[in-house]
C-alpha cells in the first residue's frame, strides 16, 4: 500500500517513512524526522509533530469501562431475581439473549485495550489507540529519546 500523494509531498528527501497506520484519532505516519497526524474530524489538515514537541506519552491502558461490568451485572442480577422470587416468566430465548448480553458488556468491561495519550508541546493531546500501537510507540520512543539526546 503506497502512502497517499498529500502525505507524499511533505516528506523531505532525506525523511524515511517508518511505519504508518489508523489509530483512535485519526491515521499516524512515523518518520524519521516526525510525527504525521491526520486527524479524523479534519482530513484535510496535516499535522507536522517533531519529536521533541512530545512533552509526554502517558499510558491509559489500566483505565477499564468499570460501568459496562456494573451493568452488565446488574443485568444478570435484575434478570435473575425477577424470575426466582418475583416469578416473572420469561421465554428460554429470552433468557438466552439477556444472559448473553451481559456476558457480553462484562466481558467488554474487562478487556484492555492498550492506549497511550502523547501530550505535544502547542498542539492538544493525541489519544492513540490501536492493534498494533506497540510498534508505533517503541519508534516513537526511540525517535524521541535520539531527538532529545542531540537537542
Amino acid at each position: 500500500m503506497s502512502l497517499p500523494d498529500d502525505i507524499q509531498t511533505k516528506l523531505t528527501s532525506d525523511e524515511t517513512m517508518i511505519q504508518y497506520g489508523a489509530v483512535l484519532e485519526g491515521v499516524l505516519y512515523l518518520t524519521s524526522k516526525r510525527i504525521l497526524f491526520r486527524d479524523v474530524d479534519d482530513r484535510h489538515n496535516i499535522k507536522s509533530i517533531t519529536y521533541q514537541d512530545i512533552l509526554s506519552i502517558d499510558s491509559t491502558t489500566s483505565k477499564r469501562k468499570i460501568g459496562w461490568i456494573i451493568i452488565g451485572i446488574a443485568i444478570l442480577l435484575v434478570t435473575f431475581l425477577s424470575v426466582f422470587y418475583f416469578n416473572v416468566v420469561l421465554s428460554d430465548i429470552a433468557y438466552i439473549i439477556i444472559s448473553l448480553v451481559s456476558i457480553i458488556m462484562i466481558i467488554v468491561g474487562f478487556y484492555k485495550v492498550p492506549s497511550y495519550t502523547l501530550t505535544i508541546a502547542g498542539n492538544r493531546d493525541i489519544k492513540l489507540s490501536a492493534r498494533n500501537i506497540n510498534d508505533f510507540m517503541y519508534h516513537i520512543r526511540r525517535y524521541r529519546d535520539r531527538a532529545l539526546q542531540s537537542s
